[in-house]
């Protein structure tokens, strides 16, 4: 997991029970700028893939297979404009009913799932 400069503390209280303690099993960065973020998925052969609602295509209908960086924005601002357009791809949840967004680590889990349920899918595995 990757935090940028200014995100929320991921190891307050909440945070930490929200997560049943697995957040302490997998490492973490923090207070990264966001330059050096694009810097270092690039030189590391990841597509960043952010979410948002203009120009962006359907999770479903989008091949998230191989390396990924997902990049999900806050609630109330979504991703930054240095980050839309450093983005190879952007996408958009599709959803029901009248609501216009999710919270943040609900959109996050619901995109990281797709990406795994796409590479089980490609090996075979579902």
């Amino acid at each position: 997991i990757v935090l940028l400069a200014g995100c929320t503390d991921i190891f307050a209280p909440k945070a930490v029970r929200s997560t049943m303690g697995s957040l302490l099993h997998i490492p973490v960065a923090e207070g990264i700028c966001e330059a050096d973020f694009i810097s270092w998925a690039r030189k590391n052969g990841y597509e960043i893939t952010v979410t948002c609602l203009e120009n962006a295509d359907s999770l479903y209908q989008t091949d998230l297979q191989g390396p990924v960086a997902v990049v999900v924005g806050s609630e109330a601002e979504g991703v930054s404009d240095g980050l839309l357009e450093a983005a190879v791809k952007k996408v958009f949840i599709p959803m029901e009913g009248q609501a216009e967004s999710l919270n943040a680590a609900v959109a996050a889990g619901i995109v990281m799932f797709e990406c795994l349920r796409q590479r089980l899918a490609g090996k075979g595995k579902l």
